[in-house]
C-alpha cells in the first residue's frame, strides 16, 4: 500500500472518476462530496481510521461521489492486488474492508427501492440535524439522557455482538429470542432526503407506525419527517424504542 499526502482543499478524486483504489485515512479529515466544482456539497466528513472509495476494490465503475482533503491529510491507498494480498497475509485487518463493502452493498440494495413516503410538507431535508433519544427501558441504558447527536451518516444501530464484521454506532444488548438484529437499521440519506434504512434485520422495525424490513417483499426504507420520529425495533412490543428528533 502506498501513502499519499494532500493539502487542505486538494481533490482526492472527483465524482465520475474511474474507481481503482480504496483509501484509509491515517491523519486528517476527508469530505465526501455530491456534485462538481463550486456546486459540490459536503454530505459526510470522515476522520482518521475510516475507509472510503471501497467499491474500487471490486469494480472500476465511475465514482458515485467525490472526495477532498479537509486540512492536511495522509492516506493509505489500496488497489485490488493489495486487497488480495491482505486477505492472505493479514485476514484480521482485511475484515475492516469487508465490513465496509458489506455495508455499502446493503445500502445500495435498500436505496434502489422507493422509501415509504411521509407528508411532503414535513419531509426532513438532508441538511437537518438528528438527535437520537431512548424511548423505552430496553434502550435507555445505551443512550445518554441528553441523546446522541448524529455527526455523520450512515449512523448504524444494532445488537451488541462479538462478530468482527459487526459495526454499529449504537449497540443495544438483547437476549434470545432476539428482537434486535446485529445489523438492524441505519439513519441515512438518499439524495436530498433523510431516511431510516433496514440493514437486513430479521423482524424489521416500525418508523412512525410504518413497518419496514423483516421480509423479502417489505419496503426497505422510510423517510424521516421534521420533528419527532418514533422507531420501534421488531414487529410488536415496546421493549426497544427510540425517538429521533430532526431539526433544521
Amino acid at each position: 500500500m502506498e501513502r499519499q499526502t494532500f493539502a487542505d482543499g486538494d481533490i482526492i478524486f472527483n465524482e465520475g472518476d474511474r474507481s481503482e483504489s480504496a483509501y484509509v485515512i491515517e491523519s486528517g479529515k476527508v469530505a465526501i462530496l455530491d456534485g462538481h466544482g463550486k456546486a459540490a456539497s459536503t454530505i459526510a466528513t470522515l476522520e482518521a481510521g475510516e475507509i472510503f472509495g471501497e467499491m474500487g476494490l471490486i469494480d472500476e465503475m465511475p465514482r458515485s461521489r467525490g472526495a477532498c482533503a479537509v486540512g492536511d491529510v495522509v492516506l493509505k491507498t489500496m488497489d485490488q492486488e493489495d486487497f488480495v494480498r491482505l486477505l492472505r497475509e493479514a485476514p484480521d485487518e482485511s475484515l475492516r474492508y469487508i465490513r465496509t463493502l458489506f455495508d455499502r452493498l446493503r445500502s445500495l440494495g435498500a436505496t434502489t427501492s422507493e422509501p415509504v413516503a411521509t407528508d411532503p410538507n414535513q419531509t426532513a431535508p438532508a441538511t437537518a440535524s438528528i438527535t437520537v433519544f431512548a424511548d423505552s427501558k430496553g434502550t435507555s441504558p445505551y443512550v445518554p439522557s441528553q441523546g446522541i447527536r448524529v455527526r455523520r451518516l450512515p449512523f448504524n444501530v444494532g445488537r451488541r455482538s462479538r462478530d468482527p464484521l459487526c459495526r454499529n454506532d449504537l449497540e443495544i444488548l438483547d437476549d434470545k429470542p432476539f428482537t434486535v438484529s446485529r445489523d438492524h437499521f441505519a439513519i441515512d440519506r438518499k439524495g436530498q432526503q433523510l431516511l431510516i434504512r433496514d440493514r437486513g434485520s430479521y423482524l424489521g422495525l416500525r418508523v412512525n407506525g410504518q413497518h419496514i424490513g423483516g421480509g423479502l417483499y417489505n419496503a426497505r426504507s422510510c423517510e424521516l419527517k421534521l420533528g419527532e420520529n418514533t422507531v420501534v425495533l421488531g414487529k410488536r412490543g415496546d421493549t426497544f424504542c427510540l425517538k429521533l428528533v430532526v431539526e433544521t
